[in-house]
């Protein structure tokens, strides 16, 4: 396989998680998907252990084009906000 990947859960999309996120940033489920995409794909990229500074929570927003989506993805467990660092569980 060319390219740099990474592996994706094909249950994703029905998660109750994703259902969660759809309903607390009013979008479409398979939206919230997308956008998980960008946010896993930019840690896979970007981070040595899968801890970014917290001042680029506003950077990880706008590639995903929703404000408060990092906030919403600590709401249901799927980031964390440690002091100055968010971490991916």
């Amino acid at each position: 396989m060319a390219g740099d990947w990474m592996p994706f859960e094909l249950n994703t999309p029905d998660k109750p998680e994703v259902f969660e996120l759809a309903d607390l940033l009013g979008i479409d489920p398979d939206a919230v998907v997308g956008k998980l995409m960008r946010v896993w794909a930019w840690f896979d990229q970007y981070t040595e252990n899968g801890n970014a500074p917290v001042t680029l929570v506003s950077l990880l927003d706008r590639i995903t084009g929703v404000s408060g989506f990092c906030k919403s993805m600590e709401k249901v467990g799927w980031l964390d906000f440690e002091g100055s660092e968010i971490k991916m569980p």
